[in-house]
């Protein structure tokens, strides 16, 4: 798993609802930190589809946002790969 710390995030939330997430600019640090090479304007297209097929959840916070995974949605994903491992 990957892992970030405290220190090194852009942007930390300040609501229990938010609690978790992360903002855009963090998740471009740690792709780039992986060797993942992306820019902002695909990682935003991506973003989007994954909220748009209920994987992640975007948190409002004042100017900022913050991504955090939809444990249902995973769910789905888990309970698809697991049907497909049995067959």
């Amino acid at each position: 798993m990957l892992q970030f710390d405290r220190e090194r995030r852009e942007f930390l939330p300040d609501t229990s609802e938010a609690k978790g997430g992360f903002c855009p600019m963090d998740i471009l640090t740690i792709l780039n930190e992986e060797g993942i090479n992306i820019s902002n304007t695909k990682l935003s297209y991506h973003l989007k589809e994954l909220k748009k097929n209920h994987l992640i959840n975007l948190v409002k916070e004042g100017k900022r946002y913050f991504y955090l995974f939809n444990e249902d949605g995973l769910e789905v994903i888990l309970s698809w790969v697991k049907n497909v491992m049995e067959e």
